[in-house]
């Protein structure tokens, strides 16, 4: 039967996530950075390929022949920002979700190096 104060808070946080739909909200989050990806994406085809995630939040990634030196590039300026980024050791994907602010521009750059 399950323990009946988990269950309680089960609930609790079902209807919090209905009553204040952050299920499309968390999609809604994700939007502006996967667009703006996107946009980066169609400018640089060679850099950024295989976008993937849009409806999904902020995680959002995509493929690129040169993962460890743009991954490496990228956690630099993280670091430096204070921001923390979770990177998958065998996809080597992005997680989006903290690094919105200090993504665009640095990626732009790195790009373009």
């Amino acid at each position: 039967m399950g323990d009946a104060a988990q269950i309680i808070i089960c609930n609790v946080v079902i209807d919090e996530l209905l009553n204040k739909n952050l299920v499309d909200k968390a999609a809604q989050v994700g939007d502006s950075p996967y667009d703006s990806l996107s946009s980066l994406a169609a400018k640089y085809p060679t850099h950024i390929q295989n976008l993937r995630g849009k409806g999904k939040g902020t995680y959002i990634s995509f493929d690129t022949p040169e993962q460890i030196g743009l991954m490496m590039k990228m956690l630099s300026v993280l670091i430096s920002e204070s921001v923390v980024c979770r990177v998958s050791d065998c996809a080597r994907r992005w997680s989006l979700s903290r690094i919105y602010r200090y993504f665009w521009e640095p990626l732009k750059v790195l790009l373009t190096d």
